[in-house]
């Protein structure tokens, strides 16, 4: 088994060369399967790390590994740079689950403000945890220890001294000898802001792949219990009941105003209040999600600050808390239905699609709230939530949502509805497939713009970069080439 010096130098070591790797592979944007090979290298590097020297890590944290690698192949699966993002912070949230938990390993226990600011703290120190590796690592240099320091200072004050001798002799015997000029002109002919570049990005993705190792492999005793709510930092059930009690007033008062059009369609709504099926559902929808997301921190809250006196408290509380999400469904039920009537009219976009998506999420999460916290498991609450974004997550990756869209949209030019192809055209090459589909149904000029737009783009697409490898983008240009015949056709009339 290692020591822990032992351990450091080859967390550094491994810092390095994942940090040459990164500088090889993910300076190429866009990124595509660069990633999967870096986050590849890197849990290779931690997996070889763990065995040779004999780390002990709680089993449940290898399970991370698994939507690590999952959310990477989505980078290189799907082309929507809105996916891609999502995936990008996936993979960063099981890198801090990693780090948080990998001394105890108790991925599903856990308050809700430890999983917050505990994952948020854990991607933020991976730079000073790399600050920190570093200078345990110069610590244990065998140099650095004791009187040989002064050795170490006697070799660079020589190396200052040699450097102007070694310039003005070197100087010399170029100018006498044309060869040994050349040689040493190709040894340092060197671009040094290209140079420098380099080293940035090794410096960086070495600080990230070595300050997340660190975290993960050595720092998890560095992770406490998050403290407990102060005593004095309370409300009693009065408080609280009068709270819900109001707001549950409110938002009964603001279903039975609305019942009569919440779902009566589009006729109820424009005869009601003289409003266009435009107004009524773009108005009412972003307020309805700004009422739902505002909610689940406000019950939150106050249960984390709810001082429970006696077991009616905690059932008077339950019931009142209950009551508020249950019409809180009604209300999320009614933004989506106003989403679907707006959807209907003027088809569907990526905001309204991940609106959409993020509502759902949060109907999910209200579910996960009566089950957990209303029942005395508050602690469950928080791992809950976040395994449903994720997996929310995955499954965009599967349902490929730019080529959705552009089903749902060209879908309506069937029932003789105005598609917006020229927004569709701004989708990523997800999309591409079903874009090309439907440009014979586009009419002119904006068909012949469109078509040829996607064969002006094939040369690029051709000399992309091997890095940025994306199956949505390679998919896209086999269909440009199988299908490049009819382009041409469909560039002029």
């Amino acid at each position: 088994m290692g020591t822990t010096e032992q351990r450091i130098f080859g967390i550094a070591g491994a810092g390095l060369i994942l940090g040459a790797i990164g500088d090889l592979l993910l300076r190429t944007t866009p990124w595509g399967i660069n990633v999967i090979l870096w986050t590849g290298a890197f849990l290779i590097a931690a997996a070889v790390l763990i065995r040779w020297q004999g780390i002990k890590i709680a089993p449940g944290i290898f399970w991370l590994s698994l939507p690590v690698l999952f959310f990477s192949v989505g980078i290189a699966w799907r082309d929507s740079n809105t996916l891609k993002s999502l995936n990008v912070m996936a993979i960063c949230v099981a890198f801090a689950l990693a780090a948080l938990r990998s001394g105890s390993g108790q991925l599903i226990f856990g308050e809700v403000l430890e999983y917050s600011f505990g994952l948020l703290r854990a991607l933020l120190w991976a730079i000073p945890g790399f600050t920190a590796a570093m200078e345990r690592a110069y610590r244990w240099l065998p140099i650095t220890k004791g009187r040989p320091r002064g050795k170490t200072m006697a070799v660079g004050r020589g190396i200052l001294i040699a450097i102007p001798l070694l310039l003005l002799f070197g100087k010399l015997l170029t100018g006498a000898d044309a060869a040994f000029e050349k040689l040493i002109s190709g040894l340092f002919n060197w671009n040094l802001p290209e140079l420098f570049l380099h080293l940035g990005w090794i410096t960086l993705f070495g600080a990230i792949g070595c300050g997340i190792l660190y975290r993960i492999l050595l720092a998890n005793d560095n992770h406490g219990p998050f403290p407990e709510r102060p005593s004095f930092l309370s409300i009693g059930i009065i408080e609280a009941a009068v709270v819900l009690i109001m707001l549950n007033l409110l938002f009964s008062g603001f279903i039975g105003a609305q019942f009569g059009y919440f779902f009566g369609g589009a006729d109820v709504a424009t005869s009601s209040h003289a409003l266009s099926i435009a107004v009524y559902a773009r108005r009412g929808f972003f307020e309805l999600v700004a009422v739902t997301l505002l909610v689940l921190p406000l019950l939150l809250s106050m249960h984390w600050l709810f001082r429970i006196e006696t077991d009616r408290d905690n059932r008077i509380f339950g019931i009142l808390s209950g009551l508020l999400v249950v019409m809180l469904f009604v209300v999320m039920a009614s933004a989506l239905h106003r989403m679907f009537l707006y959807q209907e009219m003027y088809g569907l976009t990526e905001l309204r699609l991940y609106t959409t998506v993020f509502m759902g999420w949060l109907a999910l999460v209200f579910v996960w709230f009566l089950l957990t916290v209303l029942r005395g498991m508050r602690e469950r609450f928080a791992f809950g939530a976040l395994v449903a974004g994720l997996s929310l997550i995955a499954i965009l990756n599967i349902i490929n949502p730019d080529g959705l869209i552009v089903l749902t949209n060209t879908a309506q030019a069937s029932s003789e509805k105005d598609v917006d192809i020229c927004y569709l055209a701004t989708l990523s090459d997800d999309a591409l497939p079903g874009l090309i589909d439907a440009l014979p149904k586009v009419k002119q000029p904006v068909r012949s713009y469109l078509s040829q737009r996607v064969l002006s783009s094939l040369p690029e697409r051709e000399s992309a970069d091997w890095r940025s490898w994306n199956w949505g983008a390679a998919n896209a240009l086999n269909e440009i080439r199988r299908r490049r015949i009819e382009l041409m056709r469909m560039v002029t009339p």
